[in-house]
């Protein structure tokens, strides 16, 4: 079974935990100890310093890797001339086979609402391109109202079951997918699957804050058909990396 990891972080943290990847040689050792083959992976610098060199330092360092990363980039609003408007912004994504955005809206300082993003999101969800966000579901309903189409993918749903935030949002809304990072209660995924099918989770590990190995092993110890874990495990990151319209 091949494994995608829909989003991982290297680099030095602040605070580091545990175990962590300083550079990407280091998280190309720890994919490859794990048996993790792709990954749409972030710098910690995009979120702890700020997207504005953040973006650019995570290209550099992936350069050399990029038949097996995925880059994603952070975002922030365009009025204070941090940012490309949004036709710009696109355009250099584009020009960089950037395929997925992730909002730190609390820890950059910004609302992410329509007002800040409007002509930044109508774009994003009319290329289709993930944006990637931490589990306020509230807010996410918020943008899903204003933009019904975009692809929301949530992280972290987890360890306590979140269920009763975001199987609405799941029900509604077609484009909205969970990560599986730290989906730990007990038959969790498995019911996720059977109420809603396998097509809108997605494997990720969440390292460093989570360990990869604990994220395999939920997947793998999952009651669930092994074309349901080909899903979780690939096809479906895959498919929305695959979907992002570049022309």
């Amino acid at each position: 079974m091949s494994f995608f990891d829909c989003f991982t972080t290297f680099g030095v943290p602040c605070i580091p935990p545990y175990r962590y990847a300083g550079n990407v040689g280091e998280l190309i050792e720890e994919m490859d100890f794990c048996g993790i083959s792709q990954a749409i992976v972030m710098h910690i610098s995009q979120r702890e310093l700020t997207p504005i060199t953040g973006n650019s330092l995570l290209l550099r360092e992936i350069e050399q890797h990029r038949e097996r990363l995925y880059p994603i980039w952070a975002i922030l609003p365009h009025h204070c001339g941090e940012q490309p408007e949004a036709g710009n912004f696109i355009s250099n994504m584009r020009d960089n086979d950037v395929r997925a955005l992730i909002a730190y809206p609390d820890d950059h300082g910004y609302d992410l609402d329509i007002l800040t993003f409007g002509e930044l999101f109508e774009q994003i969800q009319a290329y289709r391109i993930p944006l990637y966000l931490q589990p306020d579901y509230r807010r996410i309903k918020s943008i899903l109202a204003d933009f019904p189409d975009m692809v929301i993918v949530s992280l972290r749903n987890g360890p306590h079951g979140q269920d009763r935030y975001f199987r609405p949002i799941l029900e509604r809304y077609e484009n909205f997918h969970l990560d599986t990072s730290t989906m730990l209660m007990a038959g969790g995924i498995e019911d996720l699957v059977s109420m809603y099918g396998a097509r809108r989770l997605l494997f990720g590990t969440y390292f460093p804050a989570n360990s990869s190995g604990a994220a395999l092993m939920r997947i793998h110890s999952a009651d669930i058909s092994d074309k349901d874990k080909e899903l979780i495990c690939y096809e479906n990151i895959n498919r929305l990396m695959q979907g992002v319209i570049t022309a």
